[in-house]
């Protein structure tokens, strides 16, 4: 039986925290009633042969000073600030990372300020001091397609004819680390869960319109200043397809719409890469309340623009 790279999938909340301020602002752009293109089926799991089961994690929040048990990561939490999109700076979420790692990012304004339907993303970073290991929240991204030529797009976005997670994971390692090999892929249903209330279906008299979530995760190994490494990368998109039927014998047109929400990817060198370290850090984002209801309101407001 062929074997997964990838370890099973453990409960999740959405990516990094920063999720549900962007699902309201995607919500509030779709119409019509509810409807459904099922789930994403779930991908055969097993643990990598030889994998190594995360030590005892500390959280220096709660932990005595005292002695740890041996081989323990001992994390902390840090801020991720909105330095820009407010009066002034705000803390949009914290997130655990083991104690030693620089930081730097946040949230960032006016990233495809065309084309973004909610006006902010984020990109940040976390590693530690030889630069090995490290996470990234990487900024969430939109494109358009038409199977009509000469169709323009919305100007900002670029046309891209990326139709499925699996395809803007590819597309995106591959630009992100050059020469990079994908070495194992499934889906992540739990991850495209809190997103499920923006599919939908709408019929329209003479075509329709359906909207859909993927996400999923990719193992990827590549070469950094002669180190294999290994990093693996999730990400979570949602789509929308407008299908109108051909008059006097004309195809169909097709225009369709991808949008990603911050993604999230952490590295070490093959054989390092502790997948669960990774789930807890990615599970461990806690939004600040304040800065949810200042971009709840901003979301209001561009709801109104439209």
């Amino acid at each position: 039986m062929k074997h997964i790279l990838l370890p099973p999938i453990p409960p999740l909340i959405l990516l990094i925290g920063l999720g549900l301020g962007l699902v309201q602002s995607l919500a509030a752009c779709s119409k019509g009633p509810e409807g459904g293109a099922g789930n994403p089926a779930v991908a055969e799991n097993a643990t990598q042969p030889g994998a190594r089961a995360l030590p005892p994690t500390v959280n220096t929040a709660t932990a005595a000073t005292g002695h740890l048990p041996e081989g323990s990561v001992r994390l902390q939490r840090v801020q991720i600030m909105d330095r820009q999109g407010f009066d002034k700076p705000m803390v949009a979420t914290t997130v655990l990372v083991p104690v030693g790692w620089q930081t730097q990012g946040g949230v960032v304004w006016g990233h495809q300020p065309q084309c973004s339907s909610s006006g902010y993303t984020m990109d940040f970073q976390a590693y530690s001091r030889d630069g090995l290991f490290g996470v990234h929240v990487f900024p969430g991204e939109q494109w358009q397609w038409s199977n009509q030529a000469g169709t323009p797009s919305t100007a900002g976005c670029p046309t891209l004819q990326i139709t499925s997670i699996r395809q803007y994971l590819e597309a995106m390692t591959a630009r992100a680390r050059p020469g990079a090999q994908i070495l194992d892929f499934r889906a992540r249903p739990d991850i495209a869960q809190p997103l499920k209330q923006l599919e939908q279906y709408t019929p329209m008299p003479l075509g329709d319109m359906r909207t859909w979530v993927e996400a999923a995760e990719v193992l990827i190994g590549y070469q950094h200043e002669g180190r294999a490494m290994r990093e693996t990368v999730a990400a979570a998109a949602v789509f929308s397809l407008m299908r109108m039927q051909g008059m006097a014998g004309m195809p169909s047109s097709e225009f369709l719409t991808g949008v990603t929400l911050p993604g999230f990817a952490m590295r070490a060198p093959d054989g390092e890469l502790d997948f669960r370290l990774a789930e807890l850090i990615r599970r461990s984002g806690q939004p600040n309340p304040q800065w949810q209801a200042r971009i709840a309101q901003h979301n209001k407001q561009e709801k109104k623009k439209k």
